[in-house]
């Protein structure tokens, strides 16, 4: 069985940065992968919310250790983690 091509990072912060702006936050005009996701309201519900998001969105596991302000400071960061993750389950 052949699993699914792994995404590029570009990819993958297109698909985070929309689904944050869906259902996780409203963040500000100009807002981009880059952004800090703090800055613009990230807090521990929200937080939740996106290893949800991620979890159920990309098929990944997030573990505890993983869930920390550097990992889920941007969705750069974000795209990151979960490619990690996807490489670890490919």
């Amino acid at each position: 069985m052949c699993s699914p091509p792994i995404p590029d990072l570009a990819s993958l912060e297109e698909r985070i940065l929309a689904a944050i702006r869906e259902r996780i936050l409203e963040v500000p005009a100009g807002f981009n992968a880059g952004s800090d996701l703090y800055a613009a309201g990230l807090d521990s519900m929200a937080l939740m919310q996106l290893v949800l998001l991620l979890e159920e969105g990309f098929g990944v596991v997030v573990p505890d250790s993983d869930i920390c302000r550097a990992n889920f400071q941007s969705v750069r960061q974000l795209a990151h983690l979960v490619r990690e993750r996807l490489t670890l389950v490919a």
